[in-house]
């Protein structure tokens, strides 16, 4: 704080406000068994323009060749562990115990940031809303094996229906988090229950609205076992909405890969996934 004179009057001004905005985001990723797609992650991470990114990456013991891609970086490695874990929730709550950033984002492995300076546009459009957040979240692109889905979130009322922002495109406070870990007892939606947990406890939630991230949706657990989904969706809301929604993505999926010619490569577009219904029943 500094003093400075102008036309006989002082004014007293904070340095702290001159400056740009620029907090420490802990970028976390989990991996088990990863050697194929854990260092285009990786590379995707400390290849960021934004100059403080603390780097955190959860290994659950792999046996494949992982641990040696990591030790290539682990210079660029705020932390990294390799062990046994009880599951990727069990994973990413280690990995927020770890970390000390001031904002959360999970880039687990096989997902990849979609340019070198997604982050800095983040914050720099955080910054220009001049507004309050516990939680940022934006676009994700779904990368399917027949074509990539651009995703765009639901509105917030829709919690009650269905998970209506995506995860991999969620930064959230760090001191939120420590306080509200994930539900190990999910093997797939504990995203879902923290979030909607999140929103119902008052959190203010700050939409960004550009794509943040290309999301591995082939491999996924949640892409692979829509049934564990469906279960694990009617544990956080018990209502007709929420058991069908987790079944719509791998039914869209299967409809574009056997439609012919009426799907073409590249990025289709879905203003919220309430019509990815619509999608299905286009075809």
């Amino acid at each position: 704080m500094y003093v400075k004179k102008r036309n006989n009057h002082f004014k007293i001004y904070n340095l702290m406000e001159q400056r740009t905005y620029l907090p420490l985001v802990s970028v976390i990723t989990v991996c088990y068994n990863a050697t194929t797609v854990i260092e285009a992650t990786i590379l995707s991470i400390i290849g960021q323009t934004y100059s403080n990114i603390e780097y955190i990456i959860i290994d659950g013991g792999s046996t494949d060749g992982t641990i040696e891609v990591i030790k290539k970086y682990e210079k660029k490695i705020f932390y990294w562990v390799s062990e046994p874990d009880k599951g990727i929730y069990d994973a990413m709550n280690k990995g927020i115990v770890k970390s000390t950033g001031e904002w959360i984002h999970f880039l687990n492995a096989g997902d990849v940031y979609l340019n070198t300076h997604i982050l800095e546009d983040c914050i720099r459009c955080f910054n220009e809303k001049k507004v309050k957040a516990d939680v940022l979240y934006g676009d994700v692109i779904c990368k399917f094996d027949f074509g990539n889905l651009l995703l765009k979130p639901g509105a917030l009322s829709d919690f009650e229906s269905y998970f209506p922002i995506s995860h991999p495109a969620t930064l959230v406070k760090g001191e939120l988090l420590k306080e509200n870990i994930f539900d190990t007892s999910y093997q797939i939606s504990a995203d879902y229950e923290l979030l909607y947990r999140l929103y119902h406890k008052g959190c203010t939630f700050e939409y960004i609205p550009i794509p943040l991230v290309l999301f591995d949706a082939i491999t996924g657990i949640s892409s692979t076992n829509p049934l564990l989904l469906y279960n694990e969706n009617t544990r956080i809301q018990d209502n007709e909405a929420s058991r069908w929604i987790c079944l719509v993505a791998p039914y869209t999926k299967y409809r574009c890969e056997h439609c012919g010619d009426k799907v073409k490569s590249g990025t289709y577009f879905l203003p919220t996934p309430k019509l990815a219904f619509n999608l299905v029943y286009l075809f």
